[in-house]
């Protein structure tokens, strides 16, 4: 038995070394987001709204998502957004970042709350500051038209991944 113990005490030491070892830290693969937002149209009317959307990030940082939201105007208006959310993160799934800076390009339909619909689409980017493992602060800026109608929205929200 005395002969095993400095066998049994090594492989003690090497069993909790390699469980103390820091695993390369798993890549970043998406996120999905709630925000609220605010903006106005070309008409000068104040718009107000909120939604949510995830996304996946595929290759290199190029990402691909789905966005759904709803965007009430001052005059009364409101608008329901379903897009599909290409784009494109410029840290790549650099899980380690705090900064996680990105550019979307969203196309889509809307609804009207009078019954009418459209073709939508977005250009815009944003960021999402990492300051927990698993939960980010997101902000993003848009240009975005319904039909014949432009918009400038600012996003505020929360990311989790």
């Amino acid at each position: 038995m005395k002969s095993a113990l400095p066998i049994f005490v090594f492989l003690a030491i090497r069993i909790a070394a390699s469980a103390q070892a820091n695993p390369e830290t798993p890549n970043y693969n998406g996120n999905v987001y709630a925000k609220a937002f605010t903006g106005t149209c070309q008409h000068g009317y104040l718009l107000y709204g909120g939604g949510g959307g995830a996304e996946g990030i595929l290759w290199k940082g190029i990402s691909v998502g789905g966005e759904v939201s709803y965007q009430a105007f001052s005059d009364g208006w409101g608008l329901t957004y379903f897009t599909v959310q290409p784009g494109f993160h410029f840290n790549g799934r650099k899980r380690t970042t705090k900064w996680d800076p990105f550019i979307s390009l969203g196309l889509g339909g809307a609804i009207s709350n009078h019954g009418g619909y459209g073709g939508t689409s977005n250009f815009g980017g944003g960021f999402n500051y990492w300051f927990k493992d698993r939960t980010a602060l997101r902000f993003d800026v848009r240009a975005q038209a319904v039909g014949e109608e432009a918009m400038v929205v600012f996003g505020f929200g929360v990311s989790f991944r």
